[in-house]
């Protein structure tokens, strides 16, 4: 009893380092053998053989045997025997510890349409697992994105059982594919791993998504299938993007835009050009070293458009404001900037402001400029200028 408590402490021991391990540790009088666990355990009743295991660890003078799999699809499939075999008499004495984080998943989210906002492919993720990465546009050899996004989530779970994500995803209308190692296959229809929904024989309400009738002669009210609540569906449901108020929108760049950033920025790149022979490679980056790039520039000019249109555009949804008082610019006269009288004497005169109306901000007074004067002087005639010509071709005129 006092060796089961004491290994019970480890029970949510963890090691970054290791991958695809898990610890039996035996609890009673007499230690077997390694050889013994291996064929009794691991090849007898779990069906393991060395195509799944990598490794079988056991120190002598220890309790514990370290299984370390292939891959994490053979550790789901050792919870998911044990819960088959642990109340069996060999497993009696023996306790099971993780080792390692099998939960961790790197999924690809496809999409028919581009149409669907990565906000809510986000907010359906976060109500089904915990989202632990950012939503990664995926781009094929050609730059060209497929329409789909990568993703690093952590699977639930239920005691040793890991709750997997559907391999289909709605959201409105739209359908979408999950894919991810280790992912079982179930039937979209009523969730059962024996068959597909091809051959499954039983309905499923589009608009409830309850089991036992066809849409048609639902008497449930509509279920969103965004955020799984009654009363609405995914048009006029509020955690959708489209509903959201426009402040929610001003925390960060949606992936959306930021595919639209890069994009801009890789327009304004010049396009590649020969590659330069090594002798004029290395004068040109002897002078522009220690230079700033023009990317940098361009990026943050990027960024700060991109950030004016989002304001614009929340400001363009609040509601008519008051009128706004106008605001007396200085000016200084044209004629006073050409004259060569002392800079204290030119006095700044005020703008003359007009207001603005029917903006959706209100009444902004904007500055009515005047004018210029002409600042350049006549042309001078071709003798005052160049005598010389001049006077050839009054020669000329005389001799005709």
């Amino acid at each position: 009893l006092r060796n089961k408590q004491t290994y019970q402490s480890y029970a949510n021991y963890s090691d970054h380092r290791r991958r695809n391990v898990v610890r039996l540790v035996y609890t009673g009088t007499i230690v077997p053998n390694s050889d013994e666990v291996g064929r009794n355990l691991i090849i007898d009743s779990l069906r393991f053989t060395t195509f799944h295991v990598f490794t079988f660890i056991h120190i002598g003078g220890t309790r514990d045997f370290d299984i370390s799999f292939h891959n994490f699809s053979y550790l789901d499939l050792f919870w998911e025997r044990y819960e088959q075999v642990k109340h069996l008499p060999e497993w009696q004495n023996f306790e099971i510890i993780k080792i390692s984080q099998n939960a961790i998943r790197n999924i690809t989210i496809l999409f028919k349409n581009e149409s669907v906002p990565a906000t809510d492919i986000r907010y359906w993720l976060e109500r089904n697992c915990k989202v632990v990465g950012d939503l990664i546009p995926i781009y094929d050899s050609n730059k060209l994105w497929i329409g789909g996004y990568k993703i690093k989530i952590q699977l639930r779970s239920e005691g040793n059982n890991l709750i997997h994500l559907p391999n289909i995803i709605n959201i409105g209308r739209d359908r979408g594919f999950i894919f991810y190692p280790g992912q079982p296959q179930a039937c979209h229809r009523c969730g059962n791993r024996t068959h597909l929904s091809s051959s499954c024989t039983k309905q499923r309400c589009n608009k409830c998504g309850q089991l036992g009738h066809t849409t048609i002669t639902c008497p449930n009210e509509i279920v969103c299938n965004l955020c799984d609540s009654q009363g609405h569906s995914y048009l006029n449901c509020p955690r959708s993007v489209n509903n959201s108020l426009p402040e929610a929108l001003l925390t960060a760049f949606t992936p959306e835009e930021m595919m639209d950033i890069e994009a801009e920025c890789h327009s304004d790149r010049p396009l590649p050009q020969e590659p330069l022979p090594p002798e004029e490679k290395m004068a040109v980056s002897t002078v522009t070293r220690g230079k700033a790039t023009g990317m940098e520039q361009l990026t943050d000019s990027v960024l700060l458009s991109f950030l004016e249109k989002k304001l614009e555009s929340c400001v363009n949804s609040l509601p008519t404001a008051t009128a706004t008082e106008g605001i007396l610019v200085p000016e200084v006269p044209m004629g006073q900037l050409n004259s060569s009288e002392p800079s204290q004497d030119k006095v700044p005169s005020p703008l003359v402001l007009e207001p603005i109306q029917g903006a959706p901000w209100g009444e902004v007074n904007l500055p009515i400029f005047e004018p210029p004067s002409p600042l350049l002087d006549p042309i001078p005639g071709p003798s005052e200028e160049h005598p010389q010509v001049h006077r050839s071709q009054r020669g000329r005129q005389e001799t005709q």
